[in-house]
């Protein structure tokens, strides 16, 4: 990350190549785990409102997210820290 900004892969759904956007979604989550998708269809309000959402649940108090914790189907809030997906990582 130069300068403030951060470079990330962009995957366009609108490609009827349908193989080269899986190989670019594999592509982008094997090197950098983030990407933008473009012509998802999506409508921006729903978006919107779905990042308003989720501003407001990751500002709750961690006392509250952890109510949610994940159950054994992987689904609810994970603590920061609480899970290393780089086993070469040396961060604790």
């Amino acid at each position: 990350m130069a300068g403030g900004s951060l470079d990330l892969p962009v995957v366009d759904l609108a490609s009827p190549d349908l193989k080269s956007a899986v190989d670019a979604v594999r592509k982008a989550c094997v090197e950098s785990g983030f990407f933008y998708v473009t012509n998802h269809g999506i409508q921006d309000g729903l978006l919107e409102a779905l990042f308003a959402e989720s501003k407001k649940f990751f500002e709750l108090p961690l006392e509250e997210k952890m109510l949610l914790q994940r159950n054994s189907a992987h689904r609810g809030y994970t603590a920061p820290y609480a899970e290393k997906l780089d086993a070469s990582s040396e961060f604790q």
